[in-house]
């Protein structure tokens, strides 16, 4: 462990920038990290087996990008209510059933964000046009999604030719893979 010498902080808008003065073995160096609220990551199965997969526009990168709903947990918010809210909200569709697949860090050397993963069984409400992308269900003003129903064998497909390399969604495809009943 280090010892903290001085402690500075700066809030922009959803991160939160810390940098530390520590000292170890008689050196001080500076560490800086972000804090970034816990979020979740969830891989929705539809009721024919496929899985429903976006692409959504991702400004940092100027690009878009495959991945699952996922998004950030809100304060006293249980994880499992936020995959439940985020599958509505970005898709239209309703949770069945939801399994919890641990959590990840995905970069715990410059942040402390931690992800909450999901598998979750949905249905498609009557109402609901998964291959209609004008239809936002409720999205955010900077969501811009498309939705996509791949077989598992499509899904890899995209994984092994880098373009699903959204990384929770990953990780969550790792453990869904791995901890199968």
């Amino acid at each position: 462990m280090y010892n903290i010498i001085h402690s500075e902080d700066l809030t922009l808008d959803r991160f939160h920038v810390i940098k530390h003065q520590v000292e170890k073995e008689g050196q001080v160096v500076n560490y800086s990290y972000i804090t970034i609220r816990h979020g979740i990551c969830v891989i929705p199965l539809l009721p024919t087996g496929e899985i429903l997969i976006q692409k959504e526009y991702r400004h940092p990168i100027r690009s878009w990008q495959y991945e699952f709903p996922c998004g950030a947990i809100d304060d006293g918010e249980e994880p499992e209510h936020t995959a439940i809210r985020e599958v509505k909200e970005e898709t239209g569709c309703e949770v069945k059933t939801i399994r919890s697949l641990g959590v990840v860090y995905p970069s715990f050397g410059a942040t402390d964000e931690t992800i909450h993963l999901f598998v979750a069984e949905i249905i498609v409400p009557e109402d609901v046009d998964i291959n209609d992308d004008s239809d936002t269900h409720g999205r955010e003003l900077l969501e811009e999604i498309k939705m996509e129903a791949v077989t598992e064998a499509q899904l890899d497909q995209l994984v092994a030719s880098g373009e699903f390399s959204h990384g929770a969604g990953l990780a969550a495809i790792a453990r869904w893979k791995l901890c199968r009943d």
